[in-house]
């Protein structure tokens, strides 16, 4: 859960480092003329965070913390429908990759999910019959392509779902 800017910028940091690495500032805007996978999904990524950030503290605060709100929540569906991708907010840990975007849709509706974990294209995770019977996913899990995780489900850390 983002509460200041500083874990903000960590989380974005670590984000870009996962999705993207450490290239140089020319070949990142290479990728995004080129409107890469990588440029996509850190887009998002990007997106969500800030709007995970402005949930957090400036929702209810004043009225320019509730338009930021609005516009970041705005930005934030617009880029879903966009690429196909379901991600809710404060639910993802840093260092979050998503490996394809395009070829598929990605919907993700659970407890928790840790840091540095990956997902590949036309993976669910989902309730069974409630809000309380959902997933929750740990450290370090690689999730492929087309995999379900649907109901009651605890994953442990350093696992690979395929």
């Amino acid at each position: 859960m983002i509460t200041n800017k500083f874990e903000l910028k960590s989380y974005i940091q670590q984000d870009y480092i996962r999705n993207i690495g450490n290239v140089s500032k020319w070949r990142y805007l290479a990728l995004k003329i080129y409107r890469t996978d990588s440029y996509m999904v850190f887009k998002y990524l990007k997106n969500l965070r800030r709007y995970e950030y402005s949930i957090n503290c400036h929702k209810g605060h004043s009225f320019w913390g509730n338009l930021i709100y609005v516009i970041r929540k705005f930005k934030w569906r617009r880029l879903s429908i966009k690429y196909n991708l379901l991600l809710p907010p404060n639910v993802i840990g840093p260092g979050f990759k998503i490996a394809h975007i395009v070829g598929g849709g990605i919907i993700i509706n659970c407890k928790s999910i840790g840091k540095n974990c990956s997902v590949n294209s036309g993976v669910i995770i989902g309730n069974n019959g409630g809000q309380n019977r959902i997933a929750t996913i740990g450290d370090n899990v690689s999730i492929s392509i087309g995999a379900k995780v649907i109901g009651d489900v605890t994953i442990g850390n350093n696992v690979i779902v395929a």
